[in-house]
């Protein structure tokens, strides 16, 4: 049963989960059992959610609902036994593959089937039998309301139609061809499946013609010239019958210039019926008739029907020489519409255009159209508007054929900023009664019906309707828009181009049968674009029907005369419809069936998809991917469906940002659209922080204050860089933010400054955060949980408790803010917060009663919100028990209730808060891995105190952590000796790790390689002007060194004039160590019993950490693009996440900056990264010792010091330290130098197997350090002698001959420069490594230092002896 509950949870998630939720409400049981659930795994979920339908029904008190589900209930239990046997055989669908991530197909079938087969088993007993909990009872109500409110707004959209965008891209009746290619300059990347605003390649205003000569008469020239007007006017009848009765008249009949006339009207007459083939058939045919028969084109009509044809033809230098021609000749009554057109190819802005224009060219409604068309080119909407308006007025005025469709596209472009209007649907609908100009379109629209059905033009009738059916679809009017579909496919002819936008938004509003319907009664002369979709449409089907839309798309796929981009999306979308079935077999087939004679890049593109898709795990899958959509022809990305069909293949991979690219020609950026979501999610999945920024600052800009996605945002970016966050939220809060949203902002704000370090004391801002009443609605906690430790460190207590305990009965099902209150009250523990003890009960009190014969007590809290819980014991004061209650005292005595026997004493009055918390307190250490534990320690018989329970538990504590270290070891010795990633696996602090260390002989710190080589190298680094990096693993050194050794190494650094650099994440790991609680007392095991053991290094670590922020936070801070660990995918959790990111963006600084210098001691693990991460490879680095080295040489440290660091460095087991000479004597003259750790490692170094040493080097130093402890005078002679003796037994390990040369001629030069010290007793004691002729020296040495000394101390006596000779 968990796995059907955990199953249920993933479904309600999906698409298809929508469907079914909505279906089994309302479809036939047995459609939906056999068909329409789409699945055999659909319907055994079916019986599943109605129990969760009806749990939650009963759970809320509607027993309505709960009726009626029970009714289906019955229905599908009587039904699904008869297909159980078919649903059993039935193949693997896309809901059951869904389905299977949560659990394996066999293990569900078995009980969901057994569920089906239980014919005992009622909807109440199968509710019970999920045992849903609370925590269940509220997801299932989440994704159920959700999903309902999802088939609210996008109506009864079925499985079928599941495509987000369809292309609806239709040519009407007259815009210019030249002003077209405008339009498609501007919104190039909008073409991919959305229907244009502009459908018309013609200026539809014509000038009123004057005068008119036609060759023939005066009275033809009058009578073309009313023709003429006729069809300027839009009397297209009264033109027909005109020129009729002109051509029959027996003085024309036969004449060839009535012939050539006929053309031109005739030609003239379709282009403003809206049929161009046929008017380009006319003007083609007049062409070829006037060159045959030698007629020049000299008739201005005629040059200006030409030119249309020319422009019509995309041959724009063949129409401006005629167009000129008409602009220099004497008849001036073509020029307006002459100079229209020619401004209509010319490049040139609508501004500049205006300025070229005369006053009564502007008052010209055909020129104005123009202008309209430019400016919407140009994105003006508003100024397209202006002009569009004014051409349709002038136009009425002087009864011509007016801008119908100009007017409408400056409408909707005015409305739809994008020039787009998508029809997946993308875009939220709109309210009408928000849209002032929808009564405006309407009545155009309106206007442009007649005008179409006055000339009986059916194609323009087909474009109005469609004109139509988008001002119904975008303001979600099923009804008028089923209607408008209905009259387009009514007409005898209907412009072919739109029929798959029309199409297509039916299909967004769940008609696709009815689609279906009518395309297939007209699949023979459907263009190939419709009947693409048709057999798309098809193939989304079962049954016989999907192998109709597969023969189709076949079909297209090998029709040589489509275009490549056409058969490009045929093959992708038969791609798509073999995977939506798992069909591994018809796309291994697929691979013959391609045509191998088509090799565009469309078709190349369907191949490479095909390819990946087969291909199991690619390693390279998302680089693959990448390369296919980049190497993809923009007609093919711009053909419906193509996001659809992609997109399965790009989250597999995760191509996050290719999918969202292709969203970015429909984001509104004026609205909250379905687009915009998918589009937000999709880079929110990227973590593309900057296209988020800007996303949302447009949406900003526009007035468009969303606070779901703001929240989001600064949550990732929060994620990421809490700096970058910091920036971001003051950007949001400079715009003029509703009242509401500000004050959620403020929060964002406030948090994250207070992760930043930011965050002041002061209260003043403490009251402009949302108050409970104002988030009481909310349905998530986040970020209302922050509130109250915001008010905490503001310096508000009262009210940060106030507010948490509100939060706690808003939110009552979540532990996080129950756990919330609770780490209040610990904070405020330390700053000896407490509420005074109230001494009478009022409201806000919690009274703790005793009966009267002390078997039993209760506590009941007064509570005069409104938000108070029964079920915790909350009464107002105004209740019966609060007035009982109210103002008795400590000892009181109450009855409760007349027929209580028994009476009640007071036993204590506290706060409710302070209550609250003990409860909560006790009922978390009652709960297994809460993290908060409780012991008891009762007194034992001899009078002392019981811990057994807390040994037992420090026992198990000290167990775990050395399992933890053990595998940590293990992992160290045999896997890679990186201190890093040790202390990260075995999650002790770094005190902890260093200590464990120095536990096992065989385990170090690889700090450095050792070489002269190395030092000199990195010495000069130093002295170059670069700045350091310091990683984590160097600050918390640094605070062990000072306080082992009280070297202020902060003030040497300032001193050193060394620049320095942090990355972000670093200081964030300093600002949140420094303010965790810092103790001087932890509590351990001492052998069996407990002991409290005091060690003042958290206190010092505390304090030391806050001056290391402090200097790193002045010297510079590297703002960092890494997500926080554990917010990262699964295959993101490698190294980095045990590391921590601050040590890896250190790493990607000294990498990407030769400016800068790596200062870190875990030399192994800095490789490990290196391996791992081809884009990481470090320039320039560099360690403590050499660091402190270079602080001496520039007279920052002193010797002493240096020696100090040095020891530390040993004692820490940073291989390789360089031991000096002073080093060596300091550590071989302390007392018990052979126990000394440091000491040890340095007799580590002299090891014989060791042979990475130099061995002058050591030669050297043990000349020096021999030389040294002789002549020291620092020393008593008693440390002096023992120094020797360690010394040399240290050296002697090493190589026995190379120490008694270094022991003579130490001992030797100490002799020479110092006189005689301890060189007796290494003769006496440390004989055995000096030869005979050695010693001999060393003892005529001595007597003779000694002589000389005796001589020294009396002058005197020695004069006198040499007077006496």
């Amino acid at each position: 049963m968990e796995n059907i509950k955990k199953t249920l949870l993933s479904f309600l998630g999906e698409a298809s989960g929508k469907v079914l939720v909505e279906q089994l409400m309302s479809g036939s049981v047995g459609a939906l059992i056999t068909g329409a659930i789409g699945s055999p795994l659909a319907a055994l979920v079916v019986l599943p959610l109605l129990a969760v339908l009806y749990h939650i029904s009963k759970s809320n008190g509607d027993d309505d609902s709960a009726k009626k589900i029970e009714q289906r209930f019955s229905e599908f239990r009587n039904a699904l036994p008869k297909e159980l046997s078919s649903i059993k055989r039935r193949e693997q669908s896309i809901l059951e593959h869904s389905l299977e991530t949560e659990l394996t197909l066999k293990k569900f079938k078995e009980n969901a089937i057994a569920i089906i087969e239980d014919n005992s088993l009622g909807i109440g007993e199968l509710a019970e039998k999920l045992q849903i909990t609370q925590e269940e009872h509220k997801l299932f109500s989440c994704h159920l309301t959700s999903l309902l409110e999802d088939l609210k707004t996008v109506k009864k959209t079925v499985l079928e139609s599941n495509a987000i965008l369809h292309k609806g891209e239709a040519i009407l009746e007259g815009i210019q061809i030249g002003v077209r290619t405008l339009v498609d300059a501007q919104t190039n990347r909008e073409h991919i499946v959305q229907g244009d605003i502009f459908q018309s390649r013609f200026i539809a205003c014509t000038s009123v013609i004057e005068t008119v000569v036609t060759n023939l008469d005066t009275k033809a020239d009058a009578a073309i010239q009313s023709i003429l007007n006729d069809i300027a006017q839009g009397n297209i009848a009264n033109a027909m019958k005109k020129y009729e009765v002109l051509a029959n008249e027996k003085e024309y009949a036969d004449k060839i210039w009535t012939r050539l006339w006929a053309k031109v009207v005739h030609a003239r007459i379709d282009l403003a019926k809206g049929d161009i083939e046929d008017g380009q058939k006319q003007i083609k045919d007049l062409l070829a008739t006037a060159k045959a028969l030698s007629v020049s084109i000299e008739n201005p009509v005629w040059q200006l029907t030409i030119a249309r044809y020319w422009i019509l033809e995309n041959k724009h230098d063949m129409a401006k020489e005629l167009l000129l021609s008409i602009l220099k000749g004497e008849n001036k009554g073509f020029r307006m519409e002459a100079k229209a057109l020619l401004f209509s190819i010319e490049d040139i802005k609508a501004e500049e255009m205006h300025q070229k224009l005369s006053a009564d060219e502007l008052d010209d409604c055909s020129i104005l159209e123009v202008l309209a068309m430019k400016c919407f080119a140009e994105a003006d909407y508003g100024k397209a508007l202006e002009y569009a308006r004014k051409s349709y007025e002038i136009a009425k005025t002087r009864q011509v054929v007016p801008c119908h469709l100009t007017l409408i596209a400056a409408y909707y472009g005015q409305r739809f900023k994008s020039n787009k209007i998508t029809f997946g649907f993308s875009r939220n609908y709109i309210d009408k009664k928000d849209w002032g100009e929808y009564h405006e379109i309407n009545k155009v629209l309106s206007g442009l019906l007649d005008y179409a059905e006055k000339i009986n033009s059916p194609v323009l009738q087909s474009i109005a309707y469609y004109q139509l059916a988008i001002l119904h679809f975008v303001c979600n009017e099923t009804e008028d828009l089923k209607y408008a579909f209905s009259r387009f496919f009514e007409q005898r002819v209907v412009a072919a181009d739109l029929i798959e936008g029309m199409a297509s938004m039916m299909c967004a509003v769940g008609q696709s049968d009815c689609v279906i319907d009518k395309l297939k009664k007209m699949q023979e002369r459907l263009p190939r674009v419709a009947l693409l979709l048709l057999g798309q449409l098809l193939a989304r089907k079962v049954g016989d029907t999907f192998f109709e839309g597969e023969h189709i798309l076949l079909q297209l796929l090998n029709d040589k005369g489509a275009d490549s981009d056409l058969r490009g999306i045929s093959a992708i979308s038969l791609i798509d419809s073999y995977r939506r079935r798992h069909q591994e077999n018809k796309l291994q087939e697929l691979v013959g069936i391609f045509p191998s004679d088509e090799n565009s890049d469309a078709m190349n593109t369907a191949r490479r998809i095909l390819d990946l898709e087969l291909m199991e795990e690619p390693k390279d899958g998302k680089a693959l991917f990448e390369a296919i959509v980049a190497q993809c022809p923009d007609g093919l990305k711009s053909q419906p469906d193509f996001f659809r069909f992609i997109r399965p293949l790009a989250l597999r991979f995760k191509a996050y940002e290719v999918l969202a690219a292709l969203l970015e020609p429909y984001l509104a950026y004026s609205e909250k659209s379905h687009c915009d979501r998918n589009y937000f999610d999709l880079m929110l999945q990227a973590r593309n922080v900057q296209a988020i920024a800007d996303f949302n600052s447009h949406l900003l800009a526009n007035g468009c204050f969303d606070a779901d996605f703001i929240q989001r945002e600064l949550d990732l970016v929060a994620k990421i860089s809490l700096r970058k966050a910091r920036t971001r939220v003051f950007d949001i809060l400079a715009y003029p933010l509703p009242e509401r949203l500000r004050k959620t902002v403020n929060v964002w704000r406030d948090m994250i400054q207070a992760e930043c370090g930011d965050l002041s004391s002061s209260d003043e801002e403490a009251n402009d955060y949302p108050t409970i009443d104002e988030i009481r609605n909310e349905k998530n906690h986040v970020p209302w949980i922050n509130i109250p430790m915001l008010l905490l460190r503001r310096g508000c207590p009262e009210e940060a408790f106030a507010f948490s305990y509100a939060l706690c009965h808003v939110f009552t099902g979540e532990e996080d803010v129950r756990k919330n209150y609770l780490a209040l009250f610990l904070m405020e523990s330390r700053r000896d917060f407490v509420f005074p003890k109230p001494e009478v009960v009022s409201a806000g009190t919690a009274v703790t009663l005793e009966k009267d014969d002390g078997k039993g007590e209760q506590c009941i809290y007064i509570e005069d919100s409104d938000w108070l819980q029964n079920s915790w014991n909350e009464y107002p004061s105004s209740s019966a028990f609060g007035r009982c209650l109210c103002g008795l005292r400590c000892g009181d005595e109450v009855k409760l209730a007349e027929l209580d026997i028994h009476n009640w004493k007071v036993k204590d009055i506290s706060s409710k808060y302070q209550r609250r918390y003990n409860e909560w307190l006790n009922k978390e250490a009652q709960t297994p891995r809460s993290g908060i534990t409780m012991f008891t320690t009762p007194e034992k018989a001899d009078g002392g105190m019981d811990f057994s329970e807390l040994v037992l538990h420090l026992r198990n504590i000290r167990d775990a952590r050395e399992r933890s270290i053990q595998a940590g070891c293990e992992f160290y010795r045999t896997v890679a000796p990186a201190f890093g990633l040790f202390k990260g696996a075995t999650r002790l602090t770094f005190q902890q790790a260093f200590a464990c260390l120095s536990c096992y002989p065989d385990l170090y710190v690889k700090t450095a390689i050792g070489t002269a080589e190395e030092r000199f190298l990195s010495l000069y680094i130093l002295r170059q002007d670069k700045r350091l990096v310091l990683t984590r693993l160097t600050v918390e050194l640094l605070i062990f060194l000072e306080a082992q050794t009280g070297i202020d190494v902060i003030a040497r650094l300032e001193a050193s004039n060394l620049k320095f650099v942090a990355s972000e994440y670093l200081l964030d790991y300093l600002h949140n160590e420094k303010r965790q609680p810092a103790s001087s007392e932890t509590i351990g095991l001492d052998g069996d019993h407990p002991r409290m053991y005091h060690d003042n290094y958290g206190v010092e670590r505390a304090r030391l950490l806050s001056r290391y922020f402090d200097f790193l936070n002045k010297s510079g801070c590297l703002l960092g693009n890494i997500l926080s660990n554990g917010d990262g995918d699964e295959e993101d959790f490698n190294i980095r996440a045990v590391l921590g990111r601050d040590y890896y963006h250190a790493l990607m600084i000294a990498t990407a900056d030769t400016n800068t210098i790596l200062w870190d001691d875990d030399a192994a693990t800095m490789d490990i990264c290196q391996h791992f991460d081809g884009r990481l490879k470090v320039q320039n680095r560099v360690f403590t010792q050499v660091v402190f080295r270079h602080l001496h040489n520039l007279g920052v440290i002193s010797d002493k010091e240096q020696t100090s660091v040095n020891i530390f460095l040993l004692t820490m087991k940073m291989r390789f330290t360089w031991c000096d000479s002073d080093t060596i004597v300091e550590l071989a003259a302390t007392q018990n130098a052979p126990l000394n750790p440091a000491f040890r490692e340095f007799c580590w170094y002299l090891n014989q197997d060791n042979t990475e040493l130099d061995v002058e080097s050591v030669r050297r130093v043990c000349f020096n350090s021999i030389m040294m402890l002789a002549e020291s005078r620092d020393y008593p002679r008693k440390a002096q002698k023992a120094g020797m003796k360690t010394l040399v037994k240290a050296f002697a390990q090493y190589d026995r001959k190379l120490l008694g040369d270094c022991l003579f001629n130490g001992l030797k030069t100490a002799l020479e420069n110092n006189g005689n010290t301890i060189q007796g007793y290494v003769v006496k004691r440390l004989h055995a490594f000096l030869s005979r002729s050695q010693r001999r020296q060393l003892h005529t040495m001595m007597r003779h230092t000694k002589a000389q000394r005796k001589t020294a101390r009396n002058p005197k006596s020695s004069m006198s002896r040499h007077r006496r000779r």
